[in-house]
């Protein structure tokens, strides 16, 4: 007679049977015996598997065998590795594990098989961001060239190729793991962001980050499943947000006074690489929302029309809002650097004025390409971006600045509020139907 598959209660009854035999053993033995336990648990994962082999040999009959003693036989595997070797080789030691599980389960047609793959991939990774993240910031270590960096290498790896290996057998996934290509997508894409502080400093996280989130973008432009394509992008565009805010919080103070070169400095670098990954990003995000409606015959749905809408011009304003603030920053480190020679009254004189200026001319040139090239929101930012150095003139530096920073100030902005007052006359009809059309 053919006997059920395992079901929950078994897989359960595995997972104790294992846990106990961790929790009693090592627990009260101790860490003088922990060579030898570790060896015997080896040894017991092997005699499951040798178990789990022989009902698999028996056939269908003895499923229930051969999926109970498989289960053992991952439980005391992953149990063998934290009780033999330290971190960081726990997490590469579970992630073979998981990977061999994964590539086990199709040949031999045990779905239950593909779940503590599943199981043991999650483990490695659990561990690897909970236990060794931690350790890896506080220890000192050569970049790159550390066990900690060879951990976090093979995770990703791990993840890419058990993402690849479900999508080539997406045919027989069942409904419930349709969603583990994408969340493999995506794990690889946070477990290379976590990598680059633990091996980095300074402005070189941004930057690595930033290029991380380029080569996303660009893989989501190239994955066929919607839901791989939708988890590359959502996890590049959380890792701008990440970029974004450590460049605010963290990049902009990174400077030195005695030092400091206006442009030829590290932070402009880092800043410089966010921008290209912003606009990098509009492109993709763009080109993937046409790409979507094109396939859809002109028509999105939900969350991806909002998307296709909103993420393209979203990316543009943050990279012009980006864009407009290292310029001011470079401007105010630039007035107060040794290299310049200023005394504090001056230093401030010339920060503000160089400010306004450079708010005035970015606001003009933001109405140019929006007239020119018909973007109505940027003729909107333009103008709103505008207001701010003339509010500004009256305001504050009419009565903050000395008399020939001042004059500097009024001429430049009447400079060019007078363009582009000469601009509507002579081209009145073109500029209106620009600006609210």
């Amino acid at each position: 007679a053919r006997r059920r598959p395992a079901g929950v209660a078994d897989l359960a009854l595995a997972a104790l049977n294992a846990a106990g035999y961790y929790g009693i053993s090592y627990g009260l033995i101790g860490d003088e015996y922990r060579p030898w336990l570790g060896g015997f648990t080896a040894a017991l994962a092997a005699f499951y598997a040798l178990l789990a082999a022989a009902g698999w040999m028996r056939g269908r009959a003895q499923l229930n065998l051969t999926v109970t003693a498989a289960g053992l036989a991952a439980g005391f595997a992953l149990i063998a590795a934290p009780v033999q070797w330290d971190a960081p080789w726990v997490s590469i030691a579970w992630g073979v594990e998981g990977l061999v599980l994964l590539g086990l389960s199709f040949p031999l047609r045990l779905r239950p098989l593909r779940w503590f793959g599943y199981g043991a991939l999650a483990a490695a990774a659990a561990w690897l961001l909970v236990l060794e993240t931690p350790d890896a910031f506080r220890e000192e270590f050569a970049p790159f060239l550390n066990g900690y960096m060879a951990s976090y290498g093979a995770a990703i790896i791990f993840c890419a190729l058990a993402g690849w290996l479900l999508y080539r057998r997406r045919e027989v996934l069942a409904p419930a793991e349709w969603m583990a290509f994408p969340a493999f997508t995506a794990a690889a894409g946070l477990l290379a962001a976590v990598a680059a502080p633990t091996q980095l400093d300074g402005v070189w996280v941004s930057i690595v980050w930033a290029g991380q989130s380029a080569l996303l973008m660009a893989l989501a432009g190239r994955l066929r499943p919607d839901g791989a394509r939708r988890a590359a992008r959502y996890s590049a565009y959380l890792l701008l947000a990440a970029v974004l805010a450590r460049l605010a919080a963290v990049d902009t103070f990174d400077w030195d006074a005695d030092t400091f070169r206006p442009i030829l400095n590290r932070r402009f670098l880092a800043f410089a690489a966010g921008i290209a990954a912003l606009y990098w990003a509009a492109y993709w995000a763009r080109r993937d929302g046409a790409a979507y409606r094109a396939r859809r015959d002109g028509a999105a749905s939900g969350i991806i029309e909002i998307e296709a809408r909103a993420a393209p011009a979203a990316l543009l304003a943050l990279a012009s809002l980006a864009t407009l603030w290292i310029l001011s920053a470079e401007i105010m480190a630039s007035a107060g650097s040794v290299r310049l020679g200023l005394s504090g009254a001056a230093a401030e004189n010339v920060a503000s004025l160089g400010l306004s200026l450079l708010w005035g001319w970015y606001a003009a040139a933001l109405l140019a390409v929006g007239i020119l090239r018909r973007w109505r929101w940027v003729r909107v930012g333009g103008l709103a971006l505008l207001a701010a150095p003339v509010v500004k003139l009256f305001a504050f530096d009419s009565r903050l600045l000395e008399q020939e920073y001042r004059v500097i100030a009024f001429l430049a902005l009447g400079l060019i509020l007078v363009a582009g007052g000469l601009l509507y006359q002579r081209y009145r009809r073109a500029v209106r139907g620009f600006l609210f059309e």
